[in-house]
């Protein structure tokens, strides 16, 4: 790559070109590091995306 961003449908194309499982999730009406964000935790979109991750993240470990 040579720098240029890429949008975010671009980048999932490229990384499931390349063999690498993805999931692409937005999550509407949030704003951008929302999950990182301590004043924004108990948002319902930081919620589902945490558990969304961590599920995720289980399953491609095989942890339970």
């Amino acid at each position: 790559m040579d720098g240029t961003a890429l949008s975010e449908s671009g980048r999932t194309e490229l990384a499931g070109a390349a063999g690498v499982p993805v999931i692409a999730t937005r999550y509407q009406g949030i704003i951008h590091d929302f999950v990182m964000l301590n004043a924004l935790r108990d948002t319902q979109a930081a919620e589902a995306a945490i558990t969304q991750a961590t599920t995720t993240l289980r399953s491609a470990l095989h942890t339970s």
